[in-house]
């Protein structure tokens, strides 16, 4: 450990993030500066669950307001009306109420389609402010000793409201606190090509740094200089050197209850070989590199000894280019250390391969996330997925037949997709409802920037402002929508279709524990190879009960 460097460094990441594992970003930036040389501490407020439970507490109210048909999968999109109504009322004073609450009413609008009551607009405006007085408390507590120097948060588009609070309020305590902003919301909204950036940099005076990018490597850099001639706008691109993943030492969540968390996390690598045009990994992340696989099987046995946890979520991207070798590796584990992982992976040739499946299992993988999109071979082939429907069935079967839970994400309404087409994604959802352990439907986004096929959308459709000039100042940014078919609308209608398609086939989306131990109890009872249910995973210590893992026999 070099000496102690002179700033001292609080990382924090803020309410609605998911708190089933630690947060890896602030914890991957604690061991690194610290290795540096660093004092740093590290707060996931997301752990407090008296803070969390008002997301849930506000879609439970909306949802009471709600039609029927209207409610889409408001498990998730009920989180993009919090989520902006989050940012503006950091902004409210700036406005009169009427506009306040004006736009919370034309948030509801522009993603359930119907026209809010004022009796909800005001209970939901009440909520958010007794989340916004209960988290001013816990922030007072945590920085009254003033024991930091340097302020940052790892920000994603579900915590920027709360973060936003949170610089605010350090920086009106102690105005000399320098502030840092990473995170994943420089992927997308505000990547570094957007003008959506320039805007919110503009009017969040209270951040001091902007960090786009990879976040060891720079904040290092900004740290060393002591913030002397830099940029305000900081980004890892191709002129800043990338950190050696195989140097990088463990995350380090000893600032967190670890009992708060079900599942550890780790990763194997960064980036992604593949570019689906909706989506902004590769922007955010570079070019796709990974650790060797001997230093992941490392990371994984040292991490469960030392938390003594048994299940390990894996954060790549995807992890087909390596899980083929990773899984050779971990069967050399020896059998009372063994534990489970859980992954992202694209539908491929190698899961054709029963045998290859079976390994996997054996070596402890536990649940696969797949990206199945939509059931139209005209929409895969218009996202450039570069997967048939053929192989998305065949992949599933096997998948499921070695008792994996598959978790998969579809994207509802992408430019181009019609009747059709969605039709086509209905039909399929029935045909492999019980090889679907979990589906969790998204409406299609568009970014100006960030996006693998943003300028090209851009050019062929022209897009518009969702909402009016003054509301698009009072939430830091515009959200955009494209001019092309399926319509905004269509698109939550079709979403609306989908969520009562997912009922009608008793397929679940579990947010909660209690939803999870509900998912699991029906996917036993589908296949008899299921892995253990969660739940059994997190008491059961050290004696798990897998019969068919210990049955496979591999070839």
């Amino acid at each position: 450990m070099q000496k102690e460097k002179p700033y001292k460094v609080k990382l924090s990441i803020m309410p609605f993030w998911s708190p089933l594992t630690p947060p890896m970003g602030i914890a991957c930036l604690k061991s690194y500066l610290e290795q540096n040389g660093y004092s740093v501490r590290t707060k996931d407020y997301n752990a407090i669950s008296s803070l969390f439970d008002f997301g849930g507490r506000y879609i439970a109210l909306m949802k009471s307001y709600t039609p029927v048909d209207r409610m889409g999968n408001i498990a998730m999109v009920g989180y993009d009306v919090l989520m902006a109504h989050l940012i503006a009322y950091n902004n409210r004073d700036d406005f009169s109420l009427n506009d306040y609450h004006e736009l919370v009413r034309q948030l509801i609008l522009n993603n359930f389609f119907y026209e809010a009551t004022d009796e909800a607009i005001e209970n939901l405006c009440e909520l958010v402010e007794q989340f916004y007085a209960l988290l001013a408390e816990y922030l007072i507590n945590d920085i009254k000793e003033k024991d930091f120097d340097v302020y940052g948060i790892s920000c994603y588009s579900l915590t920027l409201g709360p973060s936003i609070f949170a610089f605010k309020f350090v920086k009106k305590y102690f105005p000399e606190v320098k502030t840092v902003m990473g995170g994943g919301i420089f992927a997308d909204q505000f990547n570094s090509n957007s003008l959506e950036l320039e805007t919110f940099a503009r009017k969040a005076t209270y951040i001091d740094y902007f960090l786009l990018g990879e976040g060891e490597i720079i904040l290092l850099n900004l740290l060393e200089s002591n913030f002397k001639n830099v940029p305000r706008i900081i980004v890892s691109d191709k002129t800043v050197k990338k950190v050696c993943l195989d140097d990088i030492p463990l995350p380090d969540f000893s600032d967190f209850d670890m009992n708060s968390y079900p599942q550890l996390v780790a990763y194997s690598s960064r980036s992604c070989p593949f570019q689906c045009g909706f989506c902004s990994e590769t922007v955010q992340w570079g070019k796709y590199r990974n650790k060797r696989e001997e230093k992941v099987v490392f990371e994984l046995r040292s991490l469960t000894k030392k938390y003594g946890k048994n299940i390990i979520v894996l954060t790549d991207s995807l992890l087909n280019p390596n899980i083929d070798k990773l899984a050779d590796a971990l069967l050399e584990v020896p059998p009372e250390e063994r534990f489970y992982w859980d992954t992202y992976l694209r539908v491929c040739d190698m899961a054709e391969d029963m045998e290859k499946v079976k390994k996997w299992r054996k070596a402890g993988l536990y649940r696969v996330r797949l990206g199945i999109e939509s059931g139209s071979q005209h929409v895969l082939d218009l996202m450039d997925k570069r997967i048939t429907i053929e192989k998305i069935k065949s992949n599933l079967q096997n998948l499921a037949d070695a008792g994996l839970k598959i978790s998969t994400f579809w994207v509802v309404g992408f430019p181009g997709e019609t009747k059709e087409d969605f039709h086509e994604t209905l039909d399929l959802l029935r045909e492999i409802k019980d090889n679907l352990y979990e589906v969790d439907p998204h409406p299609f986004y568009f970014y100006p920037s960030g996006q693998v096929d943003s300028e090209s959308w851009e050019k062929i459709y022209g897009y518009e402002s969702i909402y009016e000039d003054k509301y698009n100042e009072m939430l830091m940014c515009t959200y955009y929508k494209l001019n092309c078919q399926p319509c905004r609308e269509e698109i939550y209608r079709r979403l609306e279709l989908f969520r009562e398609r997912c009922e009608e086939c008793n397929i679940p989306n579990p947010y909660s524990l209690i939803d999870i131990y509900h998912a699991d109890k029906r996917w036993k009872k589908l296949h008899k190879a299921a892995v253990p249910m969660l739940n059994d995973l997190i008491h059961s210590g050290s004696a798990i009960v897998d019969e068919y893992r210990d049955s496979i026999v591999l070839r």
